[in-house]
């Protein structure tokens, strides 16, 4: 049923045991609950670029999923769209029981490829994002000086989703990968996306499964527009 959360008054599905909406209710038990998602998202819809659609978070709910076994106390997202991506990452350390552990934006104000890849969110304070995660963290400034702030094996899950080009995955991933802790996730998104100019991501993916041969990769073309999962073994 919908019912009005106590806290913030913002209306959300859920069954009659619930007082508070997902966002507010942090000291609630561990869970995925695909009704708070629909809370969450449903008043703008999931990205079909995740593989989400009218029915569910698609590909994107994997994402929740690591960050939530993991229990990641750092997740780290370069590129941000409309937001889903953090917010996903945000609320898994929130429902694991670690509100204090940290998700982090990285993002340029300026078009990542055409149509896309700009953080729609920046400058509204109504977006969603702005409204419910003000506690993930943003830095607006290229992902490679970022990579300054950040110690080695520091970080439970890396979405990359920032420049597109050949070059550019390419450098994220040589910035960023010695700051993944041993059993932490890289995700690389748009490894099939017609969009991205001289398939760039896809190109990078695969120079990376040649060079960097300890990492384990799968890659998932046909979820969206395509997502891999990269771990290091060890």
């Amino acid at each position: 049923m919908i019912r009005p959360c106590a806290s913030c008054g913002f209306e959300f599905e859920g069954n009659g045991s619930f007082e508070y909406c997902p966002h507010c209710d942090r000291d609630g038990p561990p869970s995925i609950d695909l009704q708070a998602f629909r809370s969450l998202f449903g008043c703008h819809g999931y990205a079909p670029t995740h593989h989400g659609g009218p029915d569910g978070p698609g590909f994107a709910l994997v994402y929740y999923a690591l960050a939530h076994a993991l229990r990641s106390r750092l997740n780290v997202v370069i590129g941000s769209g409309d937001g889903q991506v953090p917010a996903m990452l945000r609320q898994a350390q929130i429902d694991s029981g670690i509100p204090e552990g940290r998700t982090v934006l990285i993002d340029r104000d300026e078009e990542a490829f055409p149509g896309n890849g700009r953080p729609y969110h920046r400058n509204d304070p109504d977006h969603w994002f702005n409204r419910w995660y003000l506690d993930v963290e943003r830095i607006w400034e290229d992902s490679a000086e970022a990579g300054r702030r950040f110690e080695p094996e520091s970080i439970g899950v890396l979405f990359v989703d920032g420049d597109h080009t050949f070059n550019g995955v390419l450098n994220d991933f040589a910035w960023w990968w010695d700051r993944v802790r041993r059993n932490g996730v890289v995700l690389m998104h748009d490894t099939r996306n017609a969009l991205v100019p001289d398939r760039g991501v896809e190109r990078a993916l695969a120079r990376i499964r040649s060079v960097y041969d300890d990492w384990d990769v799968i890659d998932f073309t046909d979820m969206g527009t395509g997502v891999a999962i990269l771990r290091r073994r060890g």
